[in-house]
């Protein structure tokens, strides 16, 4: 494992745009696929969801995670793992 340079990880972010979110629930972690956009101007990432289940969950725990993966093949590819807190807009 190789860890990415800051300027992969924000290329990364950028080019793609379906991500796995991780969330909390009942003290059991959850990972669900996602659209998002990534903001550059202030480092943040951005999705939208109806209300439901996973916003329920992190509104009452709102540390989150969100994992991108670029595949070319089984041997070449990468991916970012972020961490973060969900904020409602």
């Amino acid at each position: 494992m190789t860890d990415l340079a800051a300027n992969a990880i924000t290329r990364i972010l950028k080019d793609n745009y379906t991500g796995y979110l991780g969330f909390i629930s009942q003290h059991i972690p959850h990972i669900l696929p996602i659209t998002y956009y990534y903001d550059e101007s202030n480092n943040s990432i951005i999705s939208y969801s109806t209300g439901g289940y996973k916003i329920d969950a992190m509104r009452e725990n709102s540390t989150v995670s969100l994992q991108i993966e670029e595949v070319v093949s089984n041997y070449n590819w990468q991916s970012v793992l972020v961490f973060g807190t969900f904020e409602e807009l």
